[in-house]
């Protein structure tokens, strides 16, 4: 954490904020007054480990979608594949492959881009 170590309330605060509980319910679990919690919500330092901590659980659940990609892309080939599956179903499973695989392209374009664009703002001769 890039932020100096919070004071243990303000760990609590900001874990139960990162799991999106309210300001009057973290008051209540806290037994904090809501002025205070709300006081201390606004504090930069207990703002970024709130971020960190969102980060973190976004980050352990795109890994474990990422994980589950693979095998999700195998059975639609499969079903798209099996001669003994009804013509619906294989016609289905084509075409969630076909939209998959557009939508990961025009994400891969538009992140090139994006970096190309950073680039370019970063450079010492901008000429944007």
């Amino acid at each position: 954490m890039n932020t100096k170590k919070l004071k243990s309330q303000h760990e609590v605060l900001a874990g139960l904020l990162a799991r999106g509980t309210s300001i009057r319910d973290a008051a209540q679990e806290m037994n904090v007054a809501p002025a205070t919690i709300y006081r201390w919500s606004r504090r930069p330092d207990v703002m970024a480990r709130v971020r960190e901590l969102q980060a973190e659980t976004t980050g352990a659940a795109v890994a474990s979608l990422k994980g589950k990609i693979r095998n999700a892309v195998e059975i639609l080939s499969s079903l798209a594949d099996d001669k003994e599956v009804p013509p619906s179903v294989r016609c289905s499973a084509a075409g969630r492959i076909l939209d998959s695989g557009l939508k990961s392209l025009e994400v891969a374009e538009i992140l090139e881009r994006l970096q190309r664009l950073e680039s370019r703002l970063n450079s010492p001769f901008n000429d944007l």
